[in-house]
């Protein structure tokens, strides 16, 4: 849809609210890379005239252009804002306004649409245009090229502007059926109106005007078929774009024949060339003034050769060598086929100027000095030189054969070298020569910081000897220093030891030092020290690098004596428990073990043991050392039917201790004999309470013990229902 304006402040497009076009495509494609060739159809076609068949990997997109007037189009380029597109009688020549070209811009935005929307490669799309579409499809190129990688136009034209071919009713002649039309929708040639573009219209609607104006733009290549007889759209100003491409470098393939325009005697085959080899990111070669061109005469049909081509008989092959410093060609001369299957043959060789087109990598800075030359058969047979200015560049009348021309152009390049006295493959930076190749004694390389010594410069591996030897800027980059962990004056307790660290490292190699001798075997990074000595340690690594650390010095620590005396019998079944007495000392910390494990809260000098088992106690002095004594054995010899203190279930003594009276509780749950005696720790009986008979119930005996000495008892209860042994004190 072509909108009235795209905003409020521009100019109007065309007279109406929206023009509707429409385009139509199909797809014969494989690879979903594929080729699209764009259609610009003849008078008296529609848009659906070449789409309906593909070749190859191929997608075909062709473009409505009538206006709804339906006789009418818009040349593909646009109108003037004035023009009336729904009725052309209404039409006449415009006199102001400025021109739009909104067909152009229409197919602009179609082709973005299809290069996001259908399987193509952007770099390879091509314009095929006949008869009223190949002005068309040939200015639209010239306009955008960048978007386009080759153009085939029949039978078309190349100025709008030509208003006196010879042939006297040429359509596009003052007064003829085309002419008016171009100039109802653009205004007269004379009038020349300015158009969008910034340029009046009727330079727009000329190529030869184009490409002298723009002549470094990078135009595609292009290939056209004219006929010096072609009563629509003429000759005469075919000749002088001739001449225009000539001396504006177009380069392209361009024929002529005796056609009419719907293609009567015609000689020339279309298959003297490929649309489908060109890309719009590879570069290809544009020749000019070729020496074997016929002669196209003067404008006039009458004069000149019957048939020819500009650069017709110029061919290359596709394996073009496009670099930052070099740009080359193998071109050579071909002979040509005509219509009718004859071979038009062409001498062995020729000259014709050259001129690099859509660069893409070989881009030199103007004032570099560029270095060509010609070689055939391994001989250089033409060579120059040329100062770049800018804009394009053009080879003059090369020598181009038929059995090829290996054609090169070359940045002559001259390289910085550097002195490299001391054979190390590293140069002085400040020692430089300029060549284009390198001499003796010279290298690339500039970063060596001492050309005088050969184990010095960069990659070489820095040792510790003072120096910098690999030219980073750093001396000796590879030492370190030599530490322990723990440092200072470290006391530690007697029987026990201290783990010294040493810093660690990639590399490191360890030797321990007790006072000023080496520990024999002491190689790892950290050392168990038990006696009390200045220590340090020596280290090195493969850089030659040393370092010594400060010494750290142990001090020693007394650890206390670790006894235990057993207050009775160990046998818990004699007084059911045994007291187990620490030695004793100032400031002493106390904790007793059962086998390996320490026993939770027994921190007293004295621990009563009531279960067998092996015990121990740790003692810890002041200066916080300790020592655990030798194990204690507590053993159990009674009947298991003999209860335990801890299996006395009801049978309770209060208080405990006590002093001179204590009461025992117990109950029977049957008449039972019961015998309570008192037995000292050596199991030596010391006194009877209780022997008789007794009913059922809960019993309580107060008992006299104020003639007993202090110390630890043990309370036998005896009856039917068991043994009871219950641990008693006298204080």
């Amino acid at each position: 849809f072509i909108s009235s304006k795209y905003d409020a402040n521009q100019p109007l497009l065309v007279n109406v609210g929206f023009i509707a076009f429409d385009f139509a495509y199909s797809i014969n494609s494989s690879s979903g890379h594929s080729t699209m060739r764009l259609f610009f159809h003849g008078g008296g076609r529609t848009f659906l005239s070449s789409v309906t068949s593909t070749s190859n990997d191929d997608v075909r997109l062709e473009i409505e252009d009538y206006l709804p007037d339906s006789t009418i189009n818009t040349a593909w380029w646009g109108c003037n804002p004035s023009y009336d597109i729904l009725n052309d009688a209404n039409n006449v020549p415009p006199t102001t306004g400025i021109n739009v070209n909104f067909s152009q811009q229409k197919i602009n935005r179609i082709i973005s649409w299809a290069i996001k929307n259908l399987p193509i490669d952007s770099n390879r799309i091509y314009i095929d245009a006949t008869s009223d579409g190949s002005a068309p499809g040939f200015l639209y190129a010239l306009t955008y090229p960048e978007r386009i990688a080759a153009v085939e136009v029949h039978t078309g034209a190349f100025n709008l502007s030509f208003l006196t071919d010879w042939i006297s009713n040429c359509s596009l002649n003052t007064g003829y059926k085309n002419r008016e039309e171009v100039d109802n929708l653009l205004g007269e040639v004379s009038t020349n109106l300015m158009c969008n573009l910034g340029i009046p219209t009727f330079n727009a609607l000329n190529g030869g005007w184009i490409i002298h104006q723009y002549q470094s733009k990078e135009f595609p290549m292009i290939f056209s078929v004219n006929g010096k007889n072609d009563q629509k759209l003429g000759w005469t100003e075919k000749t002088i774009f001739y001449d225009s491409l000539n001396n504006n470098r177009l380069g392209g393939y361009f024929f002529w024949d005796n056609r009419d325009h719907s293609g009567n005697n015609k000689f020339w085959n279309v298959d003297n060339y490929n649309l489908y080899r060109y890309r719009r990111n590879v570069s290809f070669p544009a020749f000019s003034f070729c020496s074997l061109n016929e002669d196209w005469g003067d404008g006039t049909g009458t004069t000149g050769a019957n048939y020819g081509s500009v650069n017709g008989m110029l061919d290359w092959n596709d394996s073009a060598v496009d670099e930052s410093s070099i740009w080359e060609i193998k071109a050579l001369v071909r002979d040509l086929t005509g219509y009718n299957g004859s071979i038009v043959v062409y001498p062995d060789s020729c000259t014709a100027d050259l001129t690099p087109k859509r660069l893409q990598n070989f881009k030199p800075a103007i004032g570099t000095t560029l270095t060509w030359k010609v070689v055939r058969k391994g001989k250089v047979k033409q060579s120059g030189t040329i100062i770049y200015n800018g804009g394009l560049i053009t080879l003059p009348q090369v020598k181009i054969y038929k059995d090829t021309s290996h054609i090169t152009i070359s940045i002559e390049v001259l390289n910085t070298y550097y002195r490299d006295n001391d054979g190390d493959n590293y140069g002085d930076p400040l020692n430089t020569i300029q060549a284009e190749t390198i001499p003796n004694g010279y290298v690339i390389n500039n970063s060596d910081c001492n050309d005088a010594n050969a184990a010095v410069h960069p990659g070489a591996t820095d040792v510790c000897n003072g120096i910098d030897d690999n030219c980073n800027s750093l001396i000796d980059e590879n030492a370190f220093t030599a530490t322990v962990t723990p440092n200072g004056t470290i006391s530690f307790c007697d029987g026990s030891s201290v783990l010294l660290t040493a810093n660690g490292g990639v590399g490191l190699n360890y030797q321990w030092i007790k006072g000023t001798k080496n520990i024999s075997g002491a190689t790892n990074q950290t050392y168990s020290a038990n006696q009390a000595k200045n220590y340090k340690v020596s280290e090195t690594n493969s850089y030659s690098c040393a370092s010594t650390s400060e010494a750290t010095t142990l001090t020693l620590l007394s650890a206390p004596t670790a006894t235990i005396t057993p207050l009775g019998n160990l046998d818990i079944c004699v007084a059911g428990s045994v007291t187990l007495q620490a030695n004793s000392g100032v400031g002493y910390i106390y904790a007793w073990k059962k086998g390996s494990s320490f026993l939770n809260g027994e921190t007293n000098q004295n621990y009563v043991a009531t279960k067998t088992g092996t015990f121990k106690v740790q003692v810890t002095n002041s200066s916080g050392c300790s020592k655990t004594s030798t194990g204690v054995k507590v053993t159990k010899s009674c009947k298991a039917s003999d209860k335990m203190p801890d299996e006395n279930k009801g049978v309770t003594i209060y208080p405990n201790p006590a002093n001179d009276f204590a009461t025992i509780k117990f109950n029977l749950q049957q008449t039972s004999l019961v015998n309570l005696k008192i037995y000292d720790l050596n199991g030596k009986k010391v006194q009877t309470i209780i022997n008789k008979e007794l009913e059922p119930g809960n019993h309580e005996e107060l008992i006299n013990i104020s003639s007993l000495t202090s110390g630890m008892y043990l309370f036998k209860l005896i009856c039917d229902e068991g043994i009871y042994n219950i641990p008693f004190i006298i204080q």
